[in-house]
Order: C-alpha cells, then structure tokens, then sequence
C-alpha cells in the first residue's frame, strides 16, 4: 500500500496537547507517514519546530500567519521568524551531521578490521587513524 503525506497538520492546536503522540502513531499506522506542520500564528513556531524535532522522520513545516491572525503580524515579524529558524535549522543540522559521522566512523571500523582480519595483520591503533584519514579524504 502506499504511503500518503498529510499536508495540512494544525498539531499546535490545543486540541493536541493531551494525545498527538498517539495521533500520529494511529496516522502512521494508517500509513500516513509524512505530516506538514502548518503555522497558523506566530506564537506557534517554537511548538512546530518541538514538533519537528519529536518527529525528525516524520514531519515537514511551514512558518508564517494565517490571514485570520493577521492582525498578530508586525513589522518584526519575519526576523523573529528568521532567528528562530536559523537556530532551530542549525541545531538539527549539527545533529544529523553527528550522527552521518558516526555512521560513517563506524563502516571506516568494521572496514578495516575485516580488512586486518583478512590479511591476518595485528591491530595497530596508528594504522587505524590513517586507514580512516585515507577514507574521510576519499569520501569528501
């Protein structure tokens, strides 16, 4: 069956405080796996980005004011928007940055000693830091 992409999630309603983490599990169970989080007002970023955040997989957003909350809406507005997203964007980033790292620090160690293992060498932690130099100069 195919996967379906709910495009229009109001998650920060209150509406969700009590059980959103049980919504989504019953969505994805009902093979709706991807969720765009929609921003009615400005006071809902920081909720969506915590949403996004929960849901790294999961969830898409967008940042901005419905035209029913316009009135909320200053000249300020889209530099509060802006910082807040660059902080939050940025965090996440270094996040799975980390964690491709890891990835790959760990494919560079199983490498190498099935390598050593195979070629019936012994373990040498310096041979090892220059094993994965020469692969991280490879890769990038």
């Amino acid at each position: 069956m195919n996967k379906l992409f709910d495009i229009a999630c109001n998650f920060t309603s209150n509406r969700f405080d009590e059980d959103l983490d049980k919504v989504i599990a019953n969505a994805i169970d009902k093979n709706v796996d991807k969720f765009l989080l929609v921003s009615a007002e400005m006071s809902d970023i920081d909720r969506i980005l915590d949403i996004n955040n929960l849901y790294p997989d999961n969830c898409y957003f967008t940042s901005g004011v419905h035209p029913h909350h316009a009135n909320d809406f200053f000249d300020e507005s889209p530099s509060i928007l802006e910082k807040s997203l660059l902080q939050n964007i940025t965090q996440m980033l270094l996040e799975r940055l980390v964690l491709i790292f890891l990835e790959i620090y760990q494919a560079m160690i199983i490498r190498y000693m099935h390598l050593k293992s195979k070629l019936k060498l012994p373990l040498n932690t310096i041979s090892l830091f220059f094993f994965i130099k020469e692969i991280l100069i490879e890769i990038l």
